[in-house]
């Protein structure tokens, strides 16, 4: 009995120890410095972030006691909370903290607390309700991001999960947690919506390719941006120029400049298209207004490339904020011919984008396109059976799809160049690496028989410049030219060579210089003899023996008929 009694006495001693420790940890009461970190998902790392405080909690000797609007918000106050069937989860618990509201704190918050340093890694928040603000990282310029709200505050239930804020004072005989609304940062990446595409990377000098600009204007509250920026700037260099849609297949006539279109900021709609995916409210495709855009022109000159740029009226933009991210996408059509310079440089095609980052600033981001045109220059070399240089030979170079060369078909040649330089090279320039090519020499020079070889010309093995995630960037660096040899029978069908050490390989060469002409495919011609080759030396003799013959002929005739006189 003295046992149980002893038991009975510690079970009570413990007990009496845990309900004075209870009662001890309810006694610790909310306190200003009450804080905690609050989880953010949906932003890139390297992003920077400012935390300004809208809601503060309010504070006695017996702990928390409500929530009040913070100092620059332009409220003052307890908040009010609405009624449970007209709340919604999150934050819409608070009267006048909506959309409108937040858009127009983070259009100029200088009024507002902000948080020293924030991190939302390292940085716990004190209770109340904090907007936060986030600007992308400098090596994506693309991504803007909306204003976001985030609370910590006080419950009772422990759960954490209703965001039910505890707006009277808490007793501090209760329990009570301190809890966080975690948030998912919404924001607007212009970063992929951006493209820029070209119908044929590769051309011959003359052509016209077609070009497409792709961009997505973003969902812009008109409380946050007042004044929403978004253009698109097209740059064209090097290689290629402007030219009107409605000459873009003809040929052997003067294009018309891209410029003679422009006629107070708008262009003839055929130079170029500019269309989006709007649908009014009965589904049908909205056309753009003169009103809605405005386009400037840029003539080439000095150092200024020719150009041109589309802006956007701020009131259009803010007027599709609210329309789904297939519908504020935009296209933009134009086509370019690519010129003598492209031989030697690449065309080179810069799509550049400003766009509001926030209120107040933009943000640029460009992409670039290229367009080739590949050359025969330094790869083939006319010579003669002793390898010496042999010019005035004269060469065509056709592309077909059919292999019959006959010399009536002219419809597929592309040039007859007749080779002139004295280092023998068979020059062909502004080609289109796509296509094969046959040449065909359709003139020897004097004294020399024709070559009756077709050479298949293909251009393989383009190398192109990687970037850092060592995708190609559409920029060739070298390629290189692949010479297969024919027979050409005498109905102009030829018989292709396909022994591996006849198909000859050039190295590389880089784009817009000449290849190595000291080891450049060999063309030869032979020299005709003399006399016919039917002709040897035995006609010379019988030719002079004969006279001989003649002449002694001749001689006794006459010397008979002296004689007979006589």
């Amino acid at each position: 009995m003295k046992k149980v009694k002893k038991i009975f006495a510690i079970l009570l001693a413990l007990t009496m120890a845990l309900g004075m420790g209870v009662t001890t940890l309810a006694a610790d009461k909310p306190k200003s410095t009450d804080a905690k970190a609050v989880k953010i998902d949906g932003v890139e790392e390297g992003a920077a972030y400012k935390a300004y405080q809208i809601i503060d909690a309010t504070y006695n000797e017996n702990g928390f006691t409500g929530y009040v609007w913070a100092p620059g918000t332009g409220k003052t106050g307890a908040i009010e909370i609405k009624k449970e069937s007209e709340a919604a989860d999150g934050l819409t618990q608070v009267e006048g903290l909506d959309n409108e509201f937040i858009s127009s704190l983070a259009a100029n918050p200088a009024g507002l607390t902000e948080k020293e340093n924030y991190s939302p890694s390292t940085t716990p928040l004190e209770v109340g309700t904090w907007m936060i603000l986030v600007t992308p990282p400098g090596t994506n310029p693309t991504k803007n991001y909306n204003p976001m709200i985030v609370s910590v505050y006080y419950s009772t239930t422990g759960s954490g999960q209703s965001n039910v804020f505890e707006t009277g004072s808490l007793d501090a005989s209760k329990p009570w947690s301190l809890e966080t609304s975690g948030a998912f940062m919404k924001s607007n990446d212009t970063g992929g919506s951006e493209t820029k595409e070209v119908d044929k990377e590769t051309d011959e000098v003359g052509k016209v390719v077609k070009f497409t600009l792709g961009g997505t204007i973003p969902s812009y509250s008109s409380q946050y941006y007042t004044d929403p920026v978004y253009n698109l700037t097209d740059i064209i260099e090097n290689g290629l120029k402007y030219v009107d849609q409605n000459t873009r297949t003809q040929t052997g006539t003067a294009r018309k400049g891209y410029g003679d279109f422009v006629s107070e900021g708008k262009l003839n709609p055929s130079v170029m298209t500019i269309e989006t995916n709007l649908l009014d409210n009965d589904g049908n495709k909205v056309a753009l207004k003169d009103s809605d855009y405005s386009i400037t022109y840029q003539a080439a000159g000095g150092t200024q490339k020719e150009s041109f740029k589309i802006t956007f009226a701020p009131e259009f933009i803010k007027s599709v904020a609210n329309k789904p991210v297939e519908q504020r996408k935009v296209t933009v059509t134009y086509y370019a011919e690519i010129t003598t310079d492209a031989i030697t440089k690449l065309g080179e095609n810069t799509f550049k984008i400003d766009f509001s980052n926030k209120p107040g600033e933009t943000k640029d981001a460009e992409t670039k396109e290229y367009v080739y045109t590949l050359s025969l220059d330094g790869v083939l070399k006319k010579v003669d059976e002793d390898d010496e240089v042999l010019p005035n030979a004269k060469f065509t170079l056709y592309e077909k799809t059919s292999e019959d060369l006959a010399d009536t078909d002219t419809a597929n040649y592309t040039e007859v160049k007749t080779v002139t330089e004295t280092d023998g090279n068979i020059q062909f320039q502004g080609l289109d690496g796509e296509k094969t090519y046959y040449l065909r020499e359709v003139e020897a020079p004097s004294g020399y028989s024709l070559n009756g070889m077709v050479y298949k010309i293909e251009f393989v093995d383009l190398q192109f410049e990687k970037d850092a995630k060592d995708q190609d960037t559409h920029k060739l660096k070298t390629y290189k030219v692949q010479i297969t040899p024919g027979t050409r029978a005498e109905d102009g069908t030829v018989t292709w060579e396909t022994a591996k050490d006849k198909i000859v390989t050039s190295a590389a060469i880089n784009y817009g210089q000449p290849a190595d002409l000291n080891v450049a495919y060999k063309i030869e011609n032979t020299k005709l003899s003399a006399l016919p080759s039917t002709g040897g030396i035995g006609t010379t003799i019988f030719t002079i023996g004969g006279c001989a013959l003649m002449i002694i002929a001749a001689g006794l005739y006459f010397a008979t008929r002296r004689k007979n006189v006589k």
